[in-house]
């Protein structure tokens, strides 16, 4: 298998296969990771959840067209944050 690295594609070049795979990654992975270690973290006195994100994910950053769909999937992924 193939995935094509997302960094470097024009929205308008991106294959579906590279978008479902970049948006798995990091959005869906952090998603079921926060889903198995929920019941940890209501134990928890102190519960913390650490997602590694990226300033491409701002809605403020402009990348042009050099990362589209990482910026989309990071801005996501800053999203679920919001909604635990």
């Amino acid at each position: 298998m193939y995935i094509q690295h997302s960094g470097y594609d024009k929205l308008e070049d991106v294959d579906a296969n590279t978008f479902t795979y970049t948006f798995a990654a990091n959005v869906v992975g952090p998603v079921m990771i926060y889903q198995v270690f929920k019941r940890f973290l209501d134990k928890s006195d102190k519960p913390v959840v650490v997602n590694l994100s990226s300033a491409a994910g701002s809605m403020g950053m402009d990348l042009g067209a050099s990362a589209p769909v990482y910026a989309i999937s990071k801005a996501a992924l800053n999203m679920m944050v919001r909604y635990p």
